[in-house]
């Protein structure tokens, strides 16, 4: 099978294509999944970097990406909750399965382990990692759940404890900020998102779904009353984060969901001087990602116009290097596609 790994952190060069044997017949609870879909993210940008190394001790020659969908090929002869052919997705914690983060959880989720990335044709999980993919979903949208859609969830509603009603202020108009906007507005935020002149398109999609725009300089201006009650900064720019901060109300909430790989400089006396709560969240556990897989399935959430185009897995630097200039919304990786076919989604 063709696997992609990291054989050193020089970037996309540092990332080598590999043919290696399929995975032997699984045992115990193991299951074997080819891989339909596999979504990029800002953190594989990161971890071929060696950004993720620096955080945290990764293992070496590592299969990189954390979501993915497919079909489940081979099962162990323990496994009780899947069978062969189930539509399945990866979650992001292999060791968060319910409840409050575990004090001692690997943080760096999945990929962190030598061989459980998802940038290969093949990969084995115990079944307890997977999720059933609903009817409603494609694999190209179940691949984008995991980090972003489940990230989104707990973020704002587990951790900042968001209310209907409450006005939200949403920083960056990516993907990770569109699917923001769309789940505070299906709970009944009073939302709007700001943006840049670069971010036109981007804008101009967001409206396309019914959210709110502004301009990135009037973020401070457009706030009600005294302030926004809740801010979230999905751009991971010291920019947006500093904007984010002012617009927030006396006693209000900042949520910080955009990574933004590096040191940066902001007014840590807007926390103080107003009384912030700050919060973030990660990718939880299955029952998120099953919540914010019913949303879409409600039409409260739309993942498919976030998704610029599919590349087939032998392509994926051409993928990272998109990714990596910010002109497309969401890419993913389908293993099934001959090199060089590039599929376009319903995003620009």
């Amino acid at each position: 099978m063709k696997v992609y790994r990291i054989d050193s952190y020089t970037g996309p060069a540092g990332l080598a294509l590999h043919e290696e044997p399929d995975p032997a017949a699984p045992t115990g609870r193991q299951v074997v999944v080819r891989v339909h879909a596999s979504s990029l993210n800002y953190r594989e940008l990161l971890d071929v970097q060696g950004m993720l190394a620096k955080m945290a001790p990764l293992a070496t020659r590592r299969i990189p990406g954390s979501d993915a969908a497919g079909e489940v090929v081979a099962i162990g002869p323990d496994v009780r909750r899947v069978a062969v052919g189930d539509r399945v997705a990866t979650i992001f914690y292999a060791d968060w399965l319910q409840g409050r983060m575990p004090a001692g959880m690997n943080f760096m989720g999945r990929s962190s382990l030598q061989d459980d990335g998802t940038l290969t044709e093949q990969t084995v999980v115990h079944e307890d990692e997977l999720v059933r993919v609903p009817a409603h979903l494609s694999f190209e949208e179940a691949a984008t759940l995991p980090c972003a859609g489940v990230t989104a969830w707990t973020s704002l509603f587990v951790h900042a404890d968001l209310r209907p009603g409450d006005s939200v202020l949403v920083v960056g108009p990516g993907a990770m900020g569109i699917l923001t906007c769309q789940v505070l507005a299906a709970q009944g935020a009073d939302v709007v998102l700001s943006g840049t002149a670069r971010d036109a398109a981007r804008l101009e999609l967001a409206r396309s779904l019914g959210i709110r725009t502004i301009d990135a300089a009037d973020a401070e201006a457009s706030a009600p009353g005294p302030g926004y009650d809740c801010a979230v900064d999905c751009s991971g720019a010291a920019a947006g984060i500093r904007s984010a901060l002012r617009a927030t109300r006396k006693g209000g909430r900042y949520v910080q969901v955009g990574v933004t790989g590096k040191p940066i400089e902001f007014e840590m006396d807007q926390v103080f001087l107003k009384e912030l709560v700050v919060t973030s969240g990660f990718a939880s556990t299955p029952r998120s990602w099953n919540r914010a897989a019913a949303m879409v399935a409600l039409g409260q959430v739309r993942l498919d116009p976030l998704i610029t185009a599919a590349y087939a897995l032998d392509d994926w630097s051409v993928a990272f290097d998109r990714t990596a200039r910010a002109d497309c919304m969401k890419l993913v990786i389908d293993p099934r596609l001959p090199a060089g076919t590039i599929v376009d989604g319903g995003a620009a």
